[in-house]
């Protein structure tokens, strides 16, 4: 008998170190629920993220739109410094004595008109279907044309304005 208590003794307390797993149902419910709610804020902030993509993209585009526009305003007034330059000489009683400067300016504004119209069949026609790139290169070399012959323009009508 001794040993069966002595069996029975140790079994017992052996047998009270290992425990038996407890399921805590409400605590598997909370978890469920908080994986829930963390899944649809992962998509919700995925669907923020991608809109927030988006809007930086278009105003990106807009923004190149935008310098394309002050661009096309560059060239526009020196089309038009050019213009007045060009009334400079031409309403000198001096440059009428001088064929040769007439038709000279005659042929810088029609170069300069040119550039301009090209500018203008490219925003009717083609604006949106250029890379910023091919946009902005473009713009740059008929701006620095237009420059040029704005420059001779300005040369002429200083030497009439200095001499009235």
């Amino acid at each position: 008998m001794k040993k069966q208590f002595l069996l029975l003794f140790l079994f017992v307390t052996i047998s009270n170190y290992g425990q038996m797993a407890v399921t805590d149902v409400t605590a598997n419910e909370t978890l469920a629920t908080q994986l829930t709610t963390s899944t649809n804020q992962l998509a919700q902030l995925e669907k923020s993220y991608q809109v927030l993509k988006e809007a930086e993209e278009k105003y990106q585009k807009i923004n190149s739109i935008v310098t394309s526009v002050y661009k096309i305003g560059e060239i526009i007034e020196l089309q038009r410094e050019a213009i007045e330059n060009i009334n400079i000489v031409r309403n000198n009683k001096k440059s009428a004595d001088n064929p040769n400067l007439l038709e000279n300016m005659n042929h810088i504004l029609l170069s300069i008109n040119q550039r301009v119209n090209t500018i203008s069949n490219v925003l009717k026609e083609g604006f949106f279907n250029m890379s910023d790139k091919e946009r902005i290169d473009m713009f740059k070399s008929e701006r620095s044309a237009i420059f040029f012959q704005v420059s001779k323009t300005r040369g002429y009508a200083n030497t009439y304005r200095i001499r009235n």
